[in-house]
């Protein structure tokens, strides 16, 4: 039946059917009398609300005993429709009603519902999947119209692959898609391109492969030679202007060397040196064949000068003390230790503080290399090292406890007997002494000053008259790949001399570069006549003089020092008695000399 309360029918719980057509009646005419009819009235619906509340039972009581008129007027103001509207009951039916409209949504939930109307459901969700599926179609053919209009792609493509796409969709559907289909459709396609606001203008376009292959295939041209462009007389400004460029870049490190001092520089440099160990030495150096040679020749001095004149082989208890100014790391501690008379001190001096430590580890671990040699056992070997750090041009040796003690003062009230050191030796570092007179008289003092009566001071220096014929065949610079002696060309510096007569005898200051060993160091001309002037000074007689190819000469085939020469790598081993130092090696050895002072 109708009810007027919610508007619709509502189904008869009796087994009276409704009518096959049913019709919303008129309430034009008696409007008062249908509203009257309410769901909840047991003699209209007794079977519709079996529990009525107990606020309407009290309203139906009201009603009843209430006229007609005033219950009409009742029901017809508007304060009662809004306390009939909040009423449980009301309530309670608007909630059953949107339950049962949100089930009447999914068919599945309705058993009973037409196949007709689910079927047309159906075809509307369908309906509405195909137009949101159009308007994407559309839109990607309109991004790929854009670019189709760049890049030449026909209309024709890109339907056949829209139409195509969409097969590919339905044959995934499987034959289910119908009944068994997902709550919101899932359209698998490609990416889409991108949109059509990056579409390259054709201005803007690259150029065609083969048009940039047609520019890679002409001949590149030809590069000019860098001073073609210039004439001769610019040529030569442009040479002149280098030329000063170098001249103010010596000026300058001259200047720096100057403020910073030579010593430092030399001592940095040192300092800065590697220790490449033995092995390299005898195998992966440029210059193993001067380092053998320049061994060979310092081994040569201490077999010569070392031994004392009142010495008696096996006589232990006349030993050396030697003091060793320069020692650098440590190289010349086997060839003191194998020197003809035992050495029973060695004192190792060097203004380079990191040689002086590379020196100690090399003494520790020769005395270890011994003590493995004798299993254990204590050696009859007496050889004992001490290293220290002293700037000998500059400071006296005097400020060394070792030194005093052993006979600076000449004081024979110490523990080493007095007397002084038998040898003084200053390897291949003499000549930095002559930078002024007063570095090389300071060097004097404390070589005299540490040797006893009778004791001898050898060393090896750069021959000044070598300097003096290198100068004269190829000015201010000669050498090779292997060594270089360059004299500063700024106006400042002194002018050579034309007679081989070096007027002051200090200050001759010129670089040297040896391959592996010294990087454009400064060092100084040791005019060999003024020294040993200065030295005689020192009561320090000249007792030996030659050059290393007259060395080699007079002593390659002594019984001692021939065969150390084939076992240091100097002369080949098959008899000949060829060296085995030659060209460029022999060149830059030829320039040094070996010496021998007696104190007297």
């Amino acid at each position: 039946m109708y009810d007027p309360v919610r508007g619709f029918f509502t189904a008869v719980a009796s087994d009276d059917k409704p009518p096959s057509s049913p019709s919303k009646p008129n309430h034009d005419d008696d409007y008062e009398d249908e509203r009257s009819k309410r769901p909840s009235d047991a003699s209209a619906n007794p079977h519709h609300d079996d529990e009525p509340s107990r606020h309407r039972r009290e309203r139906e009581a009201d009603s009843q005993s209430q006229s007609p008129e005033r219950k009409r007027k009742r029901e017809r103001s508007p304060d009662d429709e809004r306390a009939r509207a909040s009423t449980p009951e009301i309530k309670r039916e608007r909630y059953e009603q949107s339950r049962d409209d949100r089930f009447s949504r999914d068919d599945r939930h309705r058993p009973d519902s037409n196949q007709d109307d689910h079927e047309s459901k159906r075809r509307r969700f369908d309906g509405e999947k195909d137009r949101i599926r159009r308007f994407q179609n559309q839109r990607r053919e309109a991004h790929a119209g854009a670019y189709a209009r760049r890049d030449g792609v026909t209309r024709y493509d890109n339907q056949h692959h829209n139409q195509r796409d969409r097969y590919d969709r339905q044959d995934r559907r499987g034959p289910h898609h119908g009944n068994n289909r997902r709550t919101s459709p899932q359209f698998r396609h490609n990416d889409a391109p991108p949109l059509p606001h990056l579409a390259v203008e054709a201005r803007y376009k690259d150029p065609e492969p083969e048009r940039r292959q047609e520019q890679s295939a002409e001949p590149q041209r030809k590069l000019k030679r860098p001073m073609a462009r210039y004439n001769a007389a610019e040529r030569e400004a442009l040479r002149k202007q280098q030329q000063q460029l170098e001249a103010d870049r010596e000026r300058e490190a001259a200047n720096v060397a100057a403020s910073r001092g030579v010593d430092d520089v030399v001592r940095s440099h040192y300092n800065a040196v590697p220790e490449r160990g033995k092995e390299w030495r005898k195998t992966d150096s440029k210059i193993r064949g001067l380092r053998s040679f320049n061994n060979w020749v310092k081994s040569t001095l201490i077999q010569k000068f070392a031994k004392n004149e009142d010495y008696q082989p096996g006589d232990r208890s006349n030993a050396l003390k030697v003091l060793d100014i320069g020692c650098g790391k440590g190289g010349d501690l086997l060839k003191w230790k194998s020197a003809p008379q035992p050495v029973e001190l060695y004192v190792g001096a060097d203004s380079a503080d990191v040689s002086i430590s590379q020196a100690k580890e090399r003494f520790t671990k020769m005395k270890d290399e011994d003590r493995r040699r004798n299993r254990g056992r204590p050696s009859n070997d007496r050889f004992h090292a001490e290293f220290f750090i002293l700037d000998a041009w500059s400071d006296t040796a005097e400020s060394i406890p070792l030194i005093r003690d052993v006979g600076f003062d000449m004081d024979t009230n110490n523990r080493w007997g007095g007397g002084g050191f038998d040898v003084v030796s200053l390897m291949f570092c003499m000549h930095y002494a002559f930078e002024s007179e007063d570095k090389i008289r300071g060097m004097l003092r404390n070589v005299s000053g540490s040797l006893r009566r009778g004791g001898r001071f050898i060393g090896t220096i750069p021959s000044s008259d070598k300097i003096y014929e290198g100068i004269q065949k190829n000015g201010h610079d000669f050498g090779n790949s292997l060594y270089k002696v360059s004299f500063p060309k700024i106006e400042s510096a002194r002018k050579l001399p034309d007679d081989g007569a070096w007027r002051p005898a200090w200050g001759w200051k010129y670089s040297f570069f040896l391959e592996e060993s010294v990087e454009d160091v400064p060092e100084y001309v040791v005019p060999w006549e003024a020294f040993r002037a200065l030295a005689f000074e020192y009561n320090l007689k000249l007792e030996y003089k030659r050059l290393f190819e007259d060395i080699w000469e007079d002593e390659k085939e002594d019984r001692v020092l021939g065969p150390l020469s084939e076992r240091m790598g100097v002369k080949n081993k098959d008899g000949s008695g060829d060296i085995l130092v030659k060209g460029e090696e022999w060149e830059a050895c030829s320039i040094y000399m070996g010496f021998c002072f007696r104190k007297i």
